[in-house]
């Protein structure tokens, strides 16, 4: 409570001084000089309350994206909107098909909707086409929406049809790289006033950036193709919105760049010449399997190997320090697997409204949101950094037990895409309007079913560690194994109000209260991979193993907010959200993992926001600042942490720590004059583990070590972990996109220029980096990217000579800056780590048209 009295007290403070500036701005909107005459900034229409208002009156902190900012700020998918919306960060793992977003520091707690309805495959890679709005909601959702979150949503809207109008948008781009994207665009009435369709394609390519040494093949590059159909009917107060989608994605492999590796890791280290016991038993099998004529021999073949392998790691590592653009070269496959990111994604949403229109005081309106969604996906990669011989495979989710459906060919692996996972929603509401406004409401429930169809022709995760080159006829790893059945379902009923006491003579006062209740039952069966030697094909064995996992939790809000004057907004929210547990889907081997349990519980945030809105002119200068501060109590947080299984890289959930998290964001705009504006957001985020009290997460600490708590129970070794670094939250973020309008004659049409700044400071990419740097204190380059900055520029002519095409000059990244958007952290689990770099210096010319 005394967190929620200093924010209400906080709140009366900025009120006090917001209301000072108010007055303020009004003195200096009579002096404004005649360059800003006739400028304003325009009323933003958002759905973060699930109805149509105006941005600068929703009490919660909200970044709406119009399609012409996507073009501006060359926003091409979900993977760019760090550098548009505060607290916002995304980072890959493992390859760009497997990113995720972290707002506000919290990378389990986002939730992604297409056209109302969950969506995306739980990957934050979708990328956009024909949009009409892209949102980012930060803060714990629910109350209004489908899913529960704690950190926040990300709203995308499609164009819907436009009634009784032929026409549509032709945009091509070419560019260095041999860049060539193109979206077409068909809206076509079919009954007026009553039923029309729109059709949307794309395709988008562009070559990799990251050389393999010695080939002409490049990894990094971007082919996909999308198609959209949307159908829209109207008959009195009834509509109804179907849209379906597919993605189709077919493209070279995500360069994987050594970042660090460890010396002193025990498998390079000859003086243990009997070698650690995973690597006698791969010996011992490799001779009863009669591919090593004993045992000795097959010892000085794995020296000999290792001793080469830490060689190739103090050579990678001294050409990577000779120049920073030699991260953009790697070693190729040594045996020759090919790498390439595989997915295909669909769906279909259909809402279906009808407005009864004012019934006596009441103004009633029911919808309808159902949604299919299938999706999988595949990356077969090279994760060390020397063309695999400590580690290659095939990845896609060991968290998600559908995608991947891999084998062996030969000596070489077989990565297909595998069974998709399916997942359907159903969403029913009723809103209310009573009295003009006076009392809003909202009831809703929610039901979700997320199938994982059974799989025995491949399995999800196969890695070679050390690429076989001990023994290659012993083939691939697997953890993970065969899914016979997976089934995940949630249930939910949410309410939400807003009473408008302003209508009742309380001056621009509104209180807003929301209630959800959610019910979640995972359940997930596996087989056990059984490998037949030599051919290394996998097939599903007994016995089964099924695990399951039941959560249900709530989630509220409540909100003060008063409208000072028109053009000034003060509010207050708490908000509490509940995020569902789950299963680990691991093998019984996995029970040596560090803290490892098969499932997972649920986690909860308490959060409190503070924040002002506000339209002003200042010294001739038209502006819009919106400022928040928010405080989060996490408790039962879970994280995801990495381990070694049989030899396999994995990844799992475990709740292991409370934290909290603490920020201030800021973001607005400036017009200057008629030919001069500024776009802006900046966020600070503080993030503290205040508990975490577990097993090393490397396995390294042992009973009697000094590191060892004294509390620790008999036999184990219990570590004090809370001084960890949060990962995934740069501690500051900041972006700004000044324009300059060239005064050109109008009959030439608008010119005008543009530059794209994104700075941020230092981020983690990993949980545990701080043990990490206890146990190899030069390993920091291996799961730390320190700050950075960005800038792009943009020359854009509209509407060329009155004949309403378009064209643009672009540059990206024009400083050619060099920074990881992931990095593979394994320094005390296979020796390394990896990063995955951003694009360099690119260019490129576009050109669009609408029609008609």
């Amino acid at each position: 409570m005394t967190s929620l009295r200093t924010l209400l007290l906080s709140s009366a403070a900025l009120a006090l001084a917001a209301s000072a500036g108010a007055a303020a701005a009004a003195d200096a909107a009579s002096q404004s000089t005649a360059d800003t005459e006739g400028t304003t900034i325009g009323t933003v229409i958002v759905t973060a309350r699930r109805i149509e208002e105006n941005i600068q009156r929703v009490p919660t902190t909200v970044t709406a994206v119009s399609p012409e900012d996507l073009r501006q700020m060359d926003i091409v998918n979900v993977q760019d909107l760090s550098a548009a919306a505060p607290s916002v960060s995304v980072a890959t793992y493992f390859n760009s098909l497997n990113a995720n977003f972290a707002i506000r520091g919290l990378s389990n707690g986002v939730v992604q909707y297409f056209s109302d309805a969950p969506c995306c495959g739980g990957v934050a890679t979708n990328p956009f086409m024909d949009v009409s709005s892209v949102q980012v909601l930060n803060g714990p959702q629910g109350t209004l929406f489908g899913r529960s979150s704690s950190a926040g949503a990300v709203l995308i809207t499609p164009q819907h049809p436009i009634m009784n109008e032929y026409g549509g948008l032709l945009d091509a781009t070419v560019g260095d790289y041999d860049r060539v994207q193109f979206t077409g665009v068909l809206n076509i009435p079919i009954i007026t006033d009553h039923l029309a369709a729109r059709l949307a394609v794309s395709t988008d390519h562009v070559d990799g950036y990251t050389k393999l040494f010695g080939e002409s093949a490049t990894l990094d590059g971007v082919n996909d193709q999308q198609y959209r159909l949307g159908i829209e009917f109207k008959d009195g107060g009834f509509d109804n919105y179907v849209v379906a989608s597919y993605l189709n994605v077919d493209e070279s492999g995500t360069g994987q760049v050594l970042a660090a590796a460890n010396p002193n890791f025990s498998l390079y280290n000859l003086t243990q010449a009997a070698g650690p016991a995973v690597f006698g038993a791969v010996c011992a099998q490799a001779v009863s399997l009669g591919f090593s004529p004993n045992a000795a021999t097959c010892e000085s073949q794995r020296i000999d190997t290792l001793d080469a392998i830490g060689q190739d790691y103090r050579n990678e590592l001294a050409r990577l320090a000779g120049s920073p653009q030699a991260v953009r070269s790697t070693a190729p496959s040594f045996d020759g697997t090919p790498l390439m990111n595989l997915e295909h994604h669909g769906s279909v949403v259909d809402i279906a409204q009808y407005d009864f229109g004012q019934i006596g005081f009441l103004k009633l309106n029911v919808k309808n949101i159902f949604s299919f969604d299938s999706y999988t996906a595949d990356a077969s990669e090279t994760s060390d950094g020397i063309g695999g011989r400590s580690e290659e495979g095939a990845f896609a989710n060991a968290l998600t037990s559908d995608i991947g459906s891999n084998n062996e060919m030969g000596n070489l692996l077989n990565a297909e895409l595998g069974p998709p996972l399916r997942t359907y929603t159903d969403e029913f509401q009723i809103h209310g309007d009573i009295d003009n406004g006076l009392l809003v409401t909202t009831l809703g429930g929610f039901y979700q079913d997320q199938i994982a169809p059974p799989d025995d022709a491949g399995t999800t995760n196969l890695y070679k560690i050390f690429s076989g080159v001990l023994n290659p006829n012993l083939g691939y790893n697997n953890a993970v194994g065969f899914v016979e059945d997976s089934v995940a379902t949630e249930w939910a009923w949410y309410t939400q109000t807003t009473l408008d006491l302003d209508k009742v003579g309380v001056h621009g006062l509104s209180l807003t209260g929301g209630y959800r209740y959610t019910w979640d039952n995972t359940s997930l069966t596996t087989l056990t991979p059984v490998i037949n030697y030599p051919s290394g094909v996998f097939t599903p064995g007994p016995p089964p193993s099924t695990l399951t996992s039941q959560s249900a939790g709530y989630n509220f809000t409540f909100s003060v907010a008063e409208q000072v004057t028109d053009k000034l907004m003060i509010y207050g929210t708490v908000s509490h959200a509940y995020v569902p547990g789950g299963v680990n889907q691991l093998g019984q081997a996995a029970a040596s993992l560090p803290d490892f349990t098969p499932t997972y519980a649920p986690e909860t945030v308490l959060e409190e926001e503070i924040g002002i809105k506000s339209d002003f002119v200042f010294g001739g200068v038209v502006g819009r600042l919106d400022l928040d501060a928010y405080n989060n109590d996490f408790s039962n947080l879970f994280e995801t942490l990495t381990g070694l299984v049989d030899g396999t890289s994995v990844r799992y959930n475990e709740n292991v720590a409370a934290s909290i998290l603490r920020g201030f964001e800021a973001q607005g705009t400036l017009i200057f004059n008629r030919v001069f504006d500024l776009n802006f957001g900046f966020s600070y985020n503080y993030a503290k583990y205040t508990k975490w009290i577990g097993s090393d997460p490397f396995n390294v600490a042992v009973p009697g070590d000094p590191v060892c708590l004294p509390s620790s129970p008999a036999g184990l070794c219990f570590l004090n972990l809370a001084n960890n670094p949060f990962p995934y939250m740069p501690a500051e973020q900041a972006h700004v996109t000044a324009t300059y309008h060239l005064p050109v004659d109008q009959n030439l049409g608008d010119m005008k220029v543009s530059a794209i700044v994104y700075a941020q400071s230092g981020e983690f990419y990993e949980p545990d980096a701080a043990r990490d740097e206890q146990l190899f204190p030069g390993g920091l380059n291996g799961y730390y990217q320190g700050p950075y900055a960005t800038l792009n520029l943009r020359y854009e002519w509209t509407n060329i000579k009155q004949s309403g095409w378009n064209g643009a000059v672009f540059v990206n990244n024009v400083t050619n800056t060099i920074y990881a958007t992931g990095k593979i952290a394994q320094l005390e689990t296979l020796g390394f780590a990896a990063a995955i770099y951003a694009p360099p210096t690119m260019f490129g010319f576009e050109v669009w048209k609408k029609f008609p």
